[in-house]
């Protein structure tokens, strides 16, 4: 009777030194084979050399370039990103740098929301990666589906340091009344975003005869105040813009003090004051007073009250406080006031 054979070894035998892998082939097949898997299995659908720089993977780009065969402007995924748009978005320098030494790579490609590569740099926030797409011929003027140029985006989302690198590597004067989809400037977008830093940079690029014939058209001061921007409402202030300037041609009253009111922004409403806004018509009516004292704004009167009020509207403010049971406080706060207001009000049959 035979005996049984032993079992077979469960470890695997060892290669020998002559068969075992070099590091370098190591590195080629692990990038290429992991591209490849990524390629098909990846939730952004993002193609090798996408992968690539969305991983930060200098040694697989590098092989994925030198093995060539792949487009470097082949878009991917949703949003129809090119490597050198995954590479600018997540900050790869290096693998900016070596995407735009291939010689049919495209800098101004734009993805499916019409953005370049300069764009998703900056929306990244990836400082150095713009200043070398820029030193590499990318367009400063391409516009995004919104309308958008690189330095409307840098100034909406506060992007300091984009904003001043792109004002550093060409003039962009030519530049300032490019409006986006929203029909926003430059300036404007920086007052959306709320930058006094950034404002400062753009209205130092901006001629001062051209800033004030800029803003009676477009209404900063009117933005910032719409968009509750007091820093940047002071700086306009302090550029020397007209805080009186109507908001609308059909309607003289309508001032970025009245509109302060009427959005209850005391702190809007103080700053304009500060700054000599008035709230009188050439005629002693104040509208933004009778605003005012119609919803019981208490603080407020106490700032909108002036010596040119007229006394029809003082007799207009006291009832409308009246009907809201705050005529006395009304009395009190025009005493206060200098003479000419409180003579009207004593002397008044009406009270």
């Amino acid at each position: 009777m035979s005996l049984p054979s032993p079992p077979p070894e469960n470890r695997k035998r060892k290669r020998s030194v002559e068969h075992q892998p070099t590091a370098s082939h190591k590195q080629l097949k692990h990038a290429t084979s992991t591209a490849i898997t990524t390629t098909t299995n990846n939730s952004n659908n993002l193609g090798q050399l996408c992968w690539a720089c969305f991983s930060k993977s200098e040694a697989a780009l590098r092989i994925l370039l030198l093995k060539g065969g792949l487009d470097p402007n082949a878009a991917h995924g949703q949003d129809q990103s090119t490597p050198l748009h995954v590479a600018a978005t997540v900050g790869f320098l290096n693998g900016v740098d070596q995407l735009l030494q291939h010689p049919e790579v495209d800098v101004n490609k734009v993805d499916a929301h019409g953005n370049t590569a300069i764009h998703r740099a900056i929306l990244g926030n990836n400082t150095s990666c713009l200043q070398l797409l820029l030193e590499n011929g990318s367009r400063v003027d391409i516009q995004d589906k919104h309308g958008r140029l690189p330095i409307h985006l840098a100034a909406l989302y506060r992007r300091s340091d984009c904003v001043s690198i792109l004002l550093s590597f060409a003039d962009h004067d030519d530049l300032m009344d490019k409006r986006t989809i929203a029909q926003r400037t430059v300036v404007e977008e920086c007052l959306v975003g709320g930058s006094a830093s950034i404002l400062k940079m753009l209205l130092k690029h901006i001629l001062p005869s051209r800033c004030h014939q800029k803003e009676s058209n477009h209404g900063w001061i009117g933005t910032a105040v719409y968009w509750n921007r007091i820093e940047c409402l002071k700086v306009l202030i302090e550029a020397g813009l007209d805080v009186n300037t109507p908001l609308s041609t059909q309607d003289p009253s309508d001032t970025a003090l009245h509109r302060a009111v009427q959005q209850r922004k005391i702190d809007m409403v103080r700053c304009l004051c500060a700054a000599k806004a008035k709230a009188c018509l050439p005629d002693g009516s104040n509208p933004p007073l009778l605003y005012a004292a119609s919803h019981g704004f208490v603080d407020m009167i106490r700032l909108l009250i002036t010596p040119d009020t007229s006394a029809d509207t003082i007799r207009q403010a006291y009832l409308l406080m009246d009907t809201l049971g705050l005529a006395d406080r009304f009395v009190n706060i025009v005493r206060a006031r200098p003479s000419s207001t409180s003579s009207t009000l004593s002397s008044s049959p009406s009270f």
